[in-house]
């Protein structure tokens, strides 16, 4: 289910990260 490519939403602000990112470039939190 990722129509952005394979990017990874943040579930805490909804930021969209890169694939490879670990924690969220927005607001920081950790990315499953």
């Amino acid at each position: 289910m990722s129509d952005a490519g394979d990017q990874k939403k943040c579930p805490v602000c909804g930021h969209m990260n890169p694939a490879g990112a670990v924690k969220c470039l927005a607001c920081g939190s950790l990315l499953m």
